[in-house]
């Protein structure tokens, strides 16, 4: 009896945190025209760039690159945005590489504001 008693106060307690979650936002996700309408991408710019070099036997690897600047365009901050970079030439399907960075995390954009330059370079090379 004990056991069924501490899971049923399992399951209340879950669907408690479920819904004040849900009410305060926590859960809340952004749609896509939502993320458009609010964020502008600025000052792109891709490149090649050193990943390692080995003066002696001489080796020099380069990876793709894009670096770029967050423009907050809505009346609230950014607090937590993603990136994904899947790197390949145009009408090209071979991968040259990947990168996931969490670029705005702990110093939200304020509406109007611009990020500092975030780069993504390819982890392939």
């Amino acid at each position: 009896m004990r056991r069924w008693a501490f899971i049923l106060v399992i399951i209340v307690a879950g669907i408690i945190l479920a819904y004040i979650f849900e009410k305060t936002g926590l859960w809340r996700t952004v749609s896509p025209d939502e993320l458009k309408n609010s964020i502008e991408i600025i000052d792109v710019e891709t490149k090649w760039v050193k990943k390692y070099y080995q003066p002696w036997p001489a080796k020099l690897i380069l990876v793709p690159a894009i670096s770029f600047r967050v423009k907050n365009i809505s009346d609230k901050p950014l607090r937590y945005i993603n990136f994904n970079a899947n790197f390949r030439f145009k009408d090209d399907y071979e991968n040259l590489g990947d990168c996931f960075l969490a670029a705005i995390r702990n110093d939200p954009v304020l509406p109007g504001e611009t990020s500092d330059l975030i780069t993504l370079k390819s982890n392939y090379g």
